[in-house]
């Protein structure tokens, strides 16, 4: 019997990067601000729509530096997927490159 009442019905597994939802964004193989597992240990991210000839387009914007989001450069960024590499390339987008 399936349900709350019975315990041992739920399936536990590990979790699989390339079954997540939201998928990673990267950018050409590199990791990407606007990601939704990219994260600022400061909180200082946001993103804000910009017109770019016509069509709107999120913009990383750092609260700290006043200016656009410098991505991996940044002291305070990291992956919650721990999948950037040291260069700055997401590390799933070299793993199955069709997907990402």
């Amino acid at each position: 019997m399936a349900g709350p009442e019975n315990p041992h019905s739920y399936n536990f597994r590990l979790l699989n990067p390339q079954s997540l939802n939201p998928r990673p964004t990267p950018i050409a193989g590199m990791c990407n601000p606007l990601c939704p597992y990219y994260r600022c240990e400061k909180e200082s991210l946001q993103a804000f729509k910009t017109s770019r000839r016509g069509v709107m387009v999120n913009r990383p914007h750092c609260l700290l530096l006043g200016d656009e989001c410098l991505g991996l450069k940044c002291r305070y960024s990291k992956c919650t997927l721990l999948a950037a590499g040291a260069d700055g390339r997401c590390l799933l987008a070299t793993l199955n490159p069709r997907k990402a």
